[in-house]
């Protein structure tokens, strides 16, 4: 049986797959936003990835690395990479970051810091401020 998710409105259900009113074939409710998952399952995800189970090397630096520039914050330049947001501070890496949003209203947030912290945020409250809550929680953390 499917985890229970929270629905805007504050009710629980369950994910069903695929979502009603979606077609079988309809290739753009997959993957990106047709997806459901537990923040168990996305830090497995991220640990596999980052001890090297699912890529190479190579591919795992080519994942992490800066790849199209987009700003510049106080704090950090700002890169995305391949499907994930790169911050960059006197030339080394200090934050991967992927977010994401469904159908149901849903953000999954996971953020990597140097120091291995990985915060993920399961939420339907959108953003905190200016930022996204897995970055509002991990800057908390990361502070102490």
């Amino acid at each position: 049986m499917p985890a229970p998710v929270a629905s805007a409105d504050g009710t629980r259900s369950t994910c069903p797959v695929p979502k009603p009113g979606v077609r079988a074939g309809d290739w753009g409710h997959r993957g990106a936003t047709g997806m459901s998952s537990t923040a168990t399952d996305i830090l497995r995800w991220t640990r596999a990835l980052a001890e090297g189970r699912v890529l190479s090397d190579s591919s795992r630096a080519a994942l992490y690395a800066p790849q199209v520039f987009v700003r510049h914050e106080p704090d950090a330049d700002v890169s995305y990479g391949y499907g994930v947001r790169i911050y960059t501070k006197d030339g080394r890496i200090t934050e991967v970051m992927h977010a994401g949003a469904g159908d149901d209203e849903h953000t999954s947030v996971a953020r990597i810091l140097p120091s291995g912290l990985t915060v993920i945020v399961l939420s339907n409250a959108g953003m905190h401020g200016d930022t996204t809550w897995a970055s509002y929680v991990a800057q908390l953390l990361a502070a102490r």
